[in-house]
């Protein structure tokens, strides 16, 4: 089990002292998510018990939270382990709500797409394009990307309409692509593109 300091402080009155919360943690996240984050309510318990009992008190630990089922953020309520003879005087219950902030893992994939020209200048025909298709790196939660297929991404050739016939040098940017929602384009090589544009 791996164990993550919610909260640290120590303030001591007599008999009574105040002590952080140590949420005990086991497990890790399923495949493609990942824990982002993980706090306590209330974040401070208030003590009590014999002074030797308290001397070295700083701070309390929750009963193990198993992480290995979570694909969501989730709240959930878990026990405080008391010392022997250590009482809880606030909260009222041996108790604290634990938030455990889950989010999807982020994984990249390459894809091969062809360019799909965005409009053939009035009675033109394109006749050369070199590469025909370019290289896409996508990036965006794992069971987005991993579903993905090639008639998910469309690249478009940005052509002026205005082009005169002729060899052209055309740049394409990321801007260019059209995917899923959620699903981001990091890169396309090449970024250039030869073009012949004939009568």
């Amino acid at each position: 089990p791996s164990l993550v300091t919610a909260t640290v402080g120590v303030a001591r009155t007599g008999n009574v002292k105040s002590v952080g919360v140590v949420v005990n943690t086991s497990g890790t996240p399923p495949a493609g998510f990942t824990l982002t984050g993980i706090s306590t309510n209330p974040t401070v318990l208030v003590v009590t018990g014999p002074p030797q009992a308290l001397g070295e008190l700083t701070q309390l630990r929750t009963g193990p939270i198993s992480l290995g089922e979570l694909r969501e953020t989730s709240q959930v309520t878990a026990s405080i382990e008391l010392p022997k003879d250590v009482k809880l005087l606030e909260p009222a219950t041996p108790t604290v709500v634990v938030s455990v902030a889950i989010a999807e893992r982020d994984t990249t994939r390459v894809m091969e797409v062809p360019l799909t020209p965005s409009v053939i200048p009035g009675r033109l025909r394109l006749t050369s394009l070199v590469p025909a298709t370019v290289t896409v790196v996508l990036q965006g939660p794992t069971n987005l990307v991993s579903r993905l297929s090639v008639s998910d991404v469309t690249v478009l050739l940005p052509l002026d309409p205005t082009l005169s016939p002729g060899q052209h040098t055309i740049s394409i940017e990321t801007g260019s692509v059209r995917t899923v929602t959620g699903v981001s384009v990091d890169s396309i090589v090449p970024n250039r593109v030869d073009l012949l544009l004939s009568p």
